[in-house]
């Protein structure tokens, strides 16, 4: 098997292992640990990676990830992905609520030495600040009450 396959071999496990499966140990394993992420908002090596994701389970509920294209060439992997699930926010009245959420993105990452030492991407951000429905469910569930 040449490298390139390898490479795509490794990018799709890792997307499977920490985004899909939530195993955040193995972040270890795929990425290097001097990892330059060039996506604002997410920090440097291993710990950025895993800083991210305890903000992801922190403030999304029922997060699923799904790969809709993956694509090689020499040293660099691409991937097309959609992320779905519930934006949790603070309500006026002081609780939580979730609201759906639907984006898309895509990546680019560098690797080297069978661990993704780079990546470069962009993603529909925008759709995470839109405002919540008016008539939450909590809203719902406090009005009918009585």
């Amino acid at each position: 098997m040449n490298n390139m396959m390898e490479n795509k071999i490794i990018v799709r496990n890792y997307l499977e292992s920490v985004w899909s499966k939530k195993n955040y140990s193995a972040i270890d394993e795929f990425i290097a640990e001097d990892y330059r992420q060039h996506i604002p908002g997410i920090g440097f090596g291993r710990e950025g990676i895993k800083d991210f994701f305890a903000l992801v389970d922190r403030a999304f509920r029922g997060v699923i990830f799904q790969l809709d294209d993956l694509i090689g060439e020499a040293d660099r992997v691409c991937f097309r992905f959609r992320v779905k699930g519930e934006k949790m926010d603070k309500t006026e009245l002081g609780g939580i609520i979730g609201y759906p959420f639907n984006l898309t993105g895509i990546s680019m990452v560098r690797m080297e030495n069978g661990k993704m030492a780079e990546a470069w991407g962009t993603q529909e951000i925008q759709v995470l600040h839109r405002e919540p429905p008016k008539e939450s469910l909590v809203q719902q569930n406090i009005f009918r009450r009585g």
